[in-house]
């Protein structure tokens, strides 16, 4: 009888990963090692809700708007409006008001207001909608009536007791008061008298996204609270681990930082970013200025632009959280090797729901649905022979039938419709859905796919790069030896950055004028700061950037310092390629400045295409024989409904300068690449 078990010896991914390759016994401490690793660990705890308990301080009157939100309908014509989850379970409201312009309107008194709360107990799920938005005359769950119970503030004594009463059983606080980000005298001093009770996690907006707009910078500052505790345990674990060794995490701008340093605002796109670094620094190796990267993995797949420096998005919304810090600007869609397939009873769908990695695609054969990558199994374009462990094709042979079968009952193709047409009308449809993510990037943001290069890359993207690049006119794919695990090259790429943000809300006639400048030097000292606490000995570059928009409306438009100083001329150009039209003598408002420092000083980038301990095959040097690549027998495969002999290739018999003739299929141990005829 065969039985399978399993072994967990309890240490996070990143450190089992290390001992294995260094082949340490259990009871052996690892000696110090150089870690970069990205983790989707707070991402995970966003989508499950499973973060911190966390309180809001907020301005009294105020204590409802983050709940209300901004009213915006992702789903236009959804009848039945699900709102997400609040991060938050408790609000506490401080009697205090600032103006715009940074002036105290009225003086900071802590007071019994009114506390709404959801339940905080430990066992808890996470806070419903409904448990937040509790009114001063429902119960709140220590049984308190906090219903305008004012409190003098002479009474230290009582303030304190009272302040402890209300961060009971609160692991963290977000603090955000109205119009904090022009003064934030007011958080500073609660954050101080918070954590004078003992609380260790406080996030404050002000120093988390000190922009004007309140909702996003409630929402920034209260993920960071939310997410805070459960990244210092994960990273305070593998630090404990890993002694004495030098640990830094991907963060979502696509820098580095060390893992002390790591926090919540940072880790949302902690994976992807490798990504990103890894496909410009493997087009820009390569002689391409513009690039498109293409990475597609087991569940969805990311797709961004590069032009000589990353792209950032200043807002986004994630997991119904809008974030308002500079993050790449990265698209993704639920569309990957995982991605489940099927028929509704009315048409065929790709995603968004994927089968993991338990049980995975059905040809795992462990009962997994069928996926997008059954069908390049189905298709020839996967060769079982090739995968690290066997393949039950017949598993998806079934699976397709179940499909057609449904597609027969419901009428909605005849009798001379076969199992091929089915697997590449469902191919079709996740390689539609992978092209309009990439037009978001480019057509969408007036820029054409076809000036680019197509940087495909994650475990799935070889085998869909040729089919995207057709849809697009793209002309050229570039396909990294360690395509397969770019991701991972792309972190060992990646420098030390760090972003600093500002509301300016000036005219653009005075970028020059003192007060701008002075704030330039502020953020262009605290960048550069942070930069240097983590690495000392590296030098540093500054490059400042605006958010410009016409003064009365709301979209900004991120314009780099432009070397003859005419931010203008600069602003009008991207928002005529954008938008599609100019404004010649509306005057044009700073919204904010952004710096930007990075410590290009690392030591360890690495030329991943020779020969490496991580097992990637090795790619030659330059052939002057002329020598053509050597080929395996053919393998039959369909392509656009005909059966098509496909030759075989390895990518470590390639030269230089060779040419294939597709159909091909080339092979490598991280991915397969599927080269159209």
């Amino acid at each position: 009888d065969s039985f399978t078990y399993e072994l967990d010896c309890g240490l996070p991914a990143p450190v089992l990963a290390i001992r294995w390759l260094l082949a340490l016994r259990p009871d052996a401490t690892c000696p110090p090692v150089r870690l970069r690793f990205g983790t989707t660990r707070g991402t995970n705890a966003l989508l499950t809700r499973s973060g911190a308990r966390t309180a809001l301080v907020t301005t009294k009157g105020f204590g409802d708007v983050p709940l209300i939100g901004n009213q915006d309908r992702p789903d236009l014509f959804a009848l039945d409006i699900v709102k997400p989850e609040p991060l938050f379970c408790r609000v506490i409201e401080v009697d205090e008001r600032m103006t715009t312009d940074g002036t105290v309107l009225r003086p900071l008194t802590l007071k019994r207001s009114h506390s709404m709360e959801a339940d905080c107990q430990p066992d808890a799920g996470p806070p419903s909608v409904t448990a937040c938005v509790r009114t001063a005359d429902a119960p709140v769950s220590s049984g308190a009536d906090l219903r305008n119970q004012s409190l003098a503030t002479s009474s230290n004594e009582s303030l304190t007791t009272w302040l402890k009463e209300q961060l009971r059983e609160v692991d963290s606080v977000a603090i955000c008061l109205m119009n904090a980000f022009a003064n934030p005298r007011h958080e500073i001093e609660i954050e101080q008298r918070i954590r004078e009770l003992g609380v260790e996690e406080v996030s404050r907006s002000s120093e988390v996204s000190p922009l004007i707009r309140y909702v996003p910078r409630c929402d920034t500052t209260v993920l960071d609270a939310y997410l805070n505790p459960v990244l210092r345990a994960y990273m305070n674990d593998i630090r404990r681990l890993l002694p004495a060794s030098e640990i830094q995490v991907m963060t979502s701008n696509g820098g580095l930082v060390n893992a002390t340093a790591f926090r919540g605002r940072d880790c949302v796109l902690s994976g992807p970013a490798g990504g990103i670094v890894g496909f410009s620094s493997a087009a820009t190796a390569d002689g391409f200025s513009r690039a498109i990267g293409f990475d597609m993995g087991g569940t969805s797949t990311d797709v961004a632009r590069y032009e000589g420096q990353f792209e950032y998005q200043t807002e986004t919304v994630k997991a119904g959280v809008r974030i308002a810090t500079p993050v790449l600007a990265i698209e993704t869609v639920a569309a990957g090797g995982g991605s489940i397939c099927g028929f509704d009873g009315t048409r065929l769908f790709v995603g968004p729901q994927s089968a993991g990695a338990a049980p995975g695609p059905a040809c795992y054969g462990a009962g997994g649905p069928l996926t997008v990558t059954d069908l390049n199994v189905f298709l020839g374009r996967l060769i079982p022979d090739r995968f690290p462990f066997p393949l039950n094709v017949a598993a998806v042979d079934t699976k397709l039938r179940e499909v057609l079968h449904q597609m027969k009952v419901a009428r909605a193709v005849d009798e001379q419709f076969t199992l091929h047409m089915l697997a590449e009308g469902l191919l079709e449809i996740a390689n539609d859905n992978m092209s309009q993510a990439i037009r978001r990037v480019s057509i969408a943001r007036g820029y054409h796919p076809e000036e680019y290069v197509l940087v495909s890359f994650g475990g799935a993207g070889g085998q869909h790069a040729c089919s995207i690049a057709r849809r697009l006119g793209i002309r050229k794919i570039l396909i990294h030896p360690a395509a397969g695990i770019l991701s991972a090259f792309g972190m060992g790429q990646a420098d030390i950055r760090v972003l600093k943000q500002q509301s300016v809300l000036k005219p653009l006639d005075q970028v020059f004028s003192t007060e701008v400048i002075r704030i330039q030097k502020q953020l262009e000292t605290q960048a550069e700061r942070e930069v240097l606490v983590q690495h000392p000995a590296g030098s540093v570059s500054l490059r400042m950037s605006l958010q410009l928009r016409y003064i009365g409306t709301d979209s900004t438009i991120s314009v780099d310092a432009p070397t003859d100083g005419d931010f203008r001329r600069q602003f009008e150009q991207n928002h005529q390629r954008l938008f599609g039209y100019i404004r010649p003598n509306h005057a044009i408002e700073i919204a904010a400045m952004t710096v930007e420092a990075v410590s290009a000083a690392q030591s360890a980038k690495h030329d991943f295409g020779r020969q490496t301990t991580s097992g990637i095959a090795e790619v030659p040097e330059k052939s002057t024989s002329g020598s053509s690549t050597r080929v395996e027998p053919s393998v039959r495969m369909w392509w656009n409904g005909t059966e098509v002999h496909a030759v075989v290739v390895n990518r470590a018999d390639c030269r230089s300068g060779d040419r294939i003739h597709g159909p091909a299929i080339l092979c490598e141990s991280t991915s397969t690449t599927f080269i159209e005829p």
